[in-house]
């Protein structure tokens, strides 16, 4: 994951979501099926629980439903019991807010998109910006993407709406 010219830790434009995206397919799978193996064994592990966390967020670049929120909230909740349990708290507050986050994203997601189903999209944006503030900096770049996809469905379902009652205003004074 790190290489001679950028290390994890580097807050360069280079973040780890990008670098971790750009892993092929199989190797990206490799990765995690290393991490997941790694955590079952020893759940002490707290580095594989955060790249697991990370590489579940990265699934979600391509596609929101890649983007497996109940899974990032159990590896969570799985690490902050482990870190407990070593009574490393610094670890466990971490964790904390990873699973925090997840839940937060997950039903702030889910009501955006209930909202766009419901026709109101007013909502949509509001919505979204809470679930933003609420969103772990790790999780921005993700967020970010389908946060803007949200938004453009919800812009062109108002100016849909809009069209469709000026029409209709046009239709019926057309008629008569």
């Amino acid at each position: 994951l790190s290489s001679p010219q950028a290390d994890v830790t580097d807050h360069e434009d280079l973040s780890i979501f990008s670098r971790l995206s750009r892993l092929q397919e199989k190797d990206f799978q490799k990765v995690l099926e290393d991490c997941e193996a790694a955590i079952s064994r020893d759940c002490t592990l707290f580095d594989a629980f955060e790249v697991s966390l990370r590489l579940h967020c990265v699934k979600g670049l391509d596609a929101l439903d890649a983007l497996d929120l109940s899974k990032v909230s159990d590896l969570a909740r799985q690490g902050r019991q482990s870190a407990q349990a070593m009574g490393d708290d610094d670890r466990a507050t971490d964790f904390a807010s990873w699973r925090r986050c997840a839940k937060v994203l997950q039903v702030g997601l889910q009501r955006a998109h209930q909202a766009l189903s419901a026709k109101q999209h007013s909502n949509v944006s509001q919505i979204l910006d809470a679930v933003k503030a609420a969103a772990l900096p790790e999780v921005q770049e993700v967020l970010s993407v389908h946060m803007a996809k949200l938004l453009r469905q919800a812009e062109t379902q108002r100016q849909f709406q809009e069209a469709y009652a000026t029409a209709g205003e046009d239709s019926w004074a057309a008629a008569w």
